[in-house]
């Protein structure tokens, strides 16, 4: 089977997808995905059709619905004949490749990285081989071969459009767009549609500027607007509009101030890789993978990061806080000669505590004794229960806003250590603190 591929970038038949997927994705999954109508992985694709000409076309979301109604069509007209349960279903698996239409394609790129989120969806009991991958090379009879490939007899050569994702090596002058920007991160492991980084995010910039009416404002109008409860675009906006990342049109500044983003909300506009890169590392942020796969800090390399933190945390109990034990014994048993050794020392056990109370994770050892001798409980205390409250406060939002039941603990503590409230604390440390209130 050749390879398709437009500018050096491999593309895929939408005809082909549930064959490459295993049907996993099957016509009718794969047309929501396309019409941004996926309420259960909550993944959208982008599609190109190709034209008569050799060029090729973006396609709007809506432009699926209609073949989202005919193949529902198509599966209740087959149903209704059913003598015995899915006796119609082969006949179905022929004619919904029909309905998808011919010449429309997506990037490779784009279905890897959405294959990979309805994987994490999945518990594969008794896996095998190649259960987690596409098979770009499926078996198809020649039939079925024919009609897959319709519109695709001739390559594409040349285009106006290009791959825009930089390499290393490549110069930091590429722009990318709004809507490109928008939807990698949609897909983006750690500020995708599936993750809640993006919303606890969100939710510490207003809190963190609670009494700025610039913030205040601009969240009002924007729970205003059709897009309300994209928090991808709302942390975007945030990024452009108060936090000035700079953005362009036609490679010129645009001038937009902070709410000018909010009336052009349906308008495309640009940004700087290297601006963006600098941006999200100047505010300790992770760069999102599709943008930038070959950066050390990105969101890959921070969604592995933080399941390792379960080692690390045992190299802290197991190596480091014995020692940090041993010396702070030592350093007691140390008599000062003068008061400024004395102050020295004092410096020292105190920075020996706040290490050791850092590991542990459980109550302040420098304030217990003041706590004892004053009658208030710890300071440890009051921030577990403003964590606590913070963590039930977000469960509650993503419940309402993904209509999810089952909400782990880790998933909470993740979005906890990247927003801007909790951020001086390791989601292993603030899991083991709060308690599954929700």
């Amino acid at each position: 089977m050749k390879e398709l591929s437009i500018d050096n970038k491999q593309i895929i038949p939408v005809r082909l997808i549930p064959f490459v997927t295993g049907w996993k994705l099957s016509p009718d999954v794969v047309v929501k995905m396309l019409s941004k109508s996926d309420k259960w992985n909550r993944i959208y694709i982008p599609s190109f059709h190709l034209s008569a000409d050799n060029s090729y076309q973006p396609m709007l979301p809506k432009e699926w619905d209609v073949f989202n109604d005919d193949l529902e069509i198509l599966s209740d007209t087959l149903h209704a004949s059913d003598t015995i349960e899915g006796e119609s279903y082969p006949t179905w698996r022929k004619r919904s490749i029909e309905v998808i239409p011919e010449s429309t394609f997506v990037w490779l790129d784009d279905l890897i990285t959405a294959y990979k989120t309805v994987n994490s969806h999945i518990i594969f009991t008794d896996e095998r081989a190649g259960d987690r991958e596409l098979n770009l090379q499926p078996y198809l009879i020649p039939e079925m071969r024919k009609l897959v490939f319709e519109g695709f007899d001739h390559e594409s050569e040349t285009h106006n459009q290009t791959d825009f994702i930089p390499q290393q090596n490549q110069p930091q002058d590429i722009s990318i767009s709004f809507n490109e920007l928008h939807h990698y991160m949609q897909l983006d492991p750690f500020y995708g549609n599936n993750s809640i980084a993006t919303m606890s995010i969100v939710n510490g910039l207003h809190k963190k500027n609670s009494n700025n009416d610039l913030y205040q404002r601009f969240d009002k109008r924007f729970n205003q607007l059709p897009c309300k409860g994209e928090h991808v675009r709302h942390l975007i906006y945030y990024w452009c509009g108060l936090m000035q990342l700079p953005t362009y049109l036609n490679k010129s500044p645009t001038n937009w101030q902070r709410e000018d983003f909010l009336d052009n909300w349906m308008k495309d506009f640009d940004l700087n890789l290297g601006e963006l890169k600098n941006f999200l590392r100047a505010n300790n942020w992770p760069l999102p993978v599709n943008i930038f796969p070959n950066e050390v800090d990105n969101t890959e390399n921070k969604v592995s990061m933080d399941e390792t933190e379960f080692e690390r945390a045992f190299n802290d109990f197991s190596v480091i806080l014995p020692k940090l034990k041993y010396k702070l014994a030592e350093l007691l048993d140390i008599k000062p000669e003068n008061i400024k050794a004395l102050k020295y020392k004092n410096a020292e056990i105190e920075r020996f505590k706040q290490q050791i109370a850092e590991i542990m994770g459980s109550s302040d050892i420098s304030h217990k004794q003041t706590a004892n001798n004053s009658g208030h409980k710890p300071k440890t205390n009051e921030r577990d229960v403003a964590l606590q409250q913070s963590a039930n406060a977000l469960a509650e939002q993503l419940k309402q806003a993904n209509s999810r039941v089952i909400i782990t603990k880790r998933e909470i503590a993740k979005a906890l250590a990247v927003s801007d409230e909790w951020d001086s604390m390791t989601a292993d440390r603030i899991e083991r603190i709060i308690l599954k209130q929700w």
